[in-house]
């Protein structure tokens, strides 16, 4: 990675079809910046896809409504933040749920390092993080 400061990007984006293509757009370029191995970034590219996915469906808000999303790299971490104001979620998915569903989750704990939940009077935010290696 080229640059050790902290580099952030906040964005706000509706709750719409294709929201998620914008965020993605931000990501690759914070991604080419710090010259982020190609790997690592299709991972996180795909873990961001599916978080914004999972709050424009779940997020229960009358539209117009929005998700905010910080990307940022520090300390050798990329760190992804989607909040949307729905309804609190824990991250897990229990018996009742549809079935084949949750594969989103699924994604995001395999392709990310650390993923959780927060809840708050705001909404629902997923907090995923991953160590970034230096190409060599």
């Amino acid at each position: 990675m080229r640059h050790p400061d902290t580099d952030e990007v906040a964005l706000r984006l509706p709750l719409a079809e294709d929201a998620e293509l914008r965020a993605v757009d931000a990501l690759d370029r914070l991604l080419a910046r710090h010259q982020v191995e190609q790997q690592a970034a299709g991972q996180a590219r795909f873990a961001l896809v599916e978080a914004c996915l999972n709050a424009i469906e779940y997020s229960g808000a009358e539209r117009p409504a929005a998700m905010d999303i910080r990307l940022a790299i520090r300390g050798g971490e990329l760190v992804i933040s989607v909040g949307n104001p729905g309804a609190p979620f824990s991250g897990d998915v229990g018996s009742d749920s549809k079935p084949h569903r949750g594969h989103g989750l699924k994604i995001m704990r395999a392709f990310m390092d650390r993923v959780r939940y927060l809840n708050d009077a705001a909404g629902t935010r997923v907090e995923m993080v991953k160590r970034l290696e230096p190409i060599q």
